[in-house]
Order: structure tokens, then sequence, then C-alpha cells
């Protein structure tokens, strides 16, 4: 593919300049596209063996070096797309072997090892990031009770209004919601709510007097 791309370039300089320029072309156009991807990485390839070649022969390429560098990062950053792009072609790593079975490959080669790195890293921070969240709020949650302990009437109070309400809700058991209201109350005496509970209950139960007194009480 790249000597077809190649093919009427009269110097090696020619030729890799012609390399930078359709690199940065198929850079561009990597997502989805299996063959731009495997010939991005021909294109790397034959830039890299090039570049010793001619800079021994005191070829000036310091107006390439700065694309050749810009090239390098763009693909790193679209190292992704690079991997996920090549899965059609059996992935980058049945590439790389196929190209390059004694080794010495470029680093666009290990593309597939950069990204899972980054994602191990990314991964890494988020569950630190969560432990931390986690050890935050059980600081909070035990300075807050150490500071602000809470009392246990308040507590059993709300069980039993909890207990109270299913009663109710759920089985249409006054009577027995009755008994657990009644020492919900005793429990915490200054909850208004409380007593509303109770004096609905009592006039559900026919009790008038007592729903009349436990609404006043209501109402303090």
């Amino acid at each position: 593919m790249a000597k077809a791309v190649l093919q009427g370039r009269v110097t090696p300089a020619d030729e890799l300049r012609e390399l930078l320029t359709s690199a940065e072309k198929l850079a561009a156009s990597v997502s989805g596209n299996a063959q731009n991807a495997a010939g991005l990485l021909a294109a790397l390839d034959r830039i890299a063996e090039l570049w010793p070649l001619l800079d021994a022969q005191g070829v000036d390429l310091r107006s390439e070096a700065g694309r050749w560098e810009t090239l390098q990062a763009v693909v790193q950053r679209r190292g992704a797309a690079i991997v996920e792009a090549l899965k059609p072609l059996g992935g980058i790593q049945a590439l790389r072997r196929q190209t390059h079975p004694g080794g010495g490959e470029g680093s666009w080669w290990r593309l597939d090892e950069w990204v899972a790195a980054i994602r191990r890293r990314a991964w890494q921070r988020t569950i630190a990031a969560f432990a931390g969240i986690i050890v935050i709020s059980a600081a909070v949650f035990f300075g807050l009770r150490a500071l602000f302990p809470v009392d246990p009437k308040v507590v059993e109070a709300s069980r039993l209004l909890d207990r109270g309400d299913r009663l109710v809700q759920e089985a249409g058991d006054y009577e027995s919601a009755l008994v657990e209201y009644q020492q919900a109350v005793g429990n915490t005496p200054d909850d208004a709510e409380l007593w509303l509970r109770l004096g609905a209950v009592q006039e559900r139960l026919g009790d008038e007097a007592a729903s009349v007194e436990s609404f006043a009480q209501a109402r303090g």
C-alpha cells in the first residue's frame, strides 16, 4: 500500500515529506476505518526507517521534525480509535506480530498497551475517589454522632411511629396502632406529629374525648 502511494517520488526526502502528509490525513480519518488505521501505522514505520538515513546524509529535516513530533502526538491521542479500528483485521496485536515478528517496532504499534494503561489509571482514580468519598462520609457521620448524639427516646419513638403507620396502612389494625402511638408519645411528648397520629386513631375508634385531648396536645 505504501509503495503504491509513493510511486513516482524522486528522492527519499520527497518520499518522507509525502509520507508525512499522507500520515497526517490518515490520522484524521482512522475512526471505524481499518484500512486507514493500518495504512497509518505502515506510513509511520516507513518514516521512522527513512529518518536516520536522511539525517546521516545531512538532509535538513528541521521543518519536518516539528511535523513528525506533532504526528506522533496525534497518533497517541487517537490511540483508542486506532486500536478499535484495527479489530476487523484481527487487532493491533495480530498485525504487530505479522509486521514485526522479531520485535523492534515503533511505539505506535504499542497503542493497545498505552490505551490499556490509561484506562487502568482512570479506573484506579475512580476507585480511589469513591473510597475517599466513603471515608469522608463515614468520618462526617460518626463525627456528627459524637458531637450531636441522638436521644434514644427519639429513636424509639420513631420506630414505634413506623410500626403504627404500617399497622394502619397495611392491616387497618387501628387498635394495635393505638398502642404503638401511645408508647411513642410517652417517649417524646413534645412531638406534635405523634399526637396528631394518636388523635386520628382515637377518633377512628370512637374515643371522642381522648382524640380531642390528643389534638389539643398537638396544638400545644
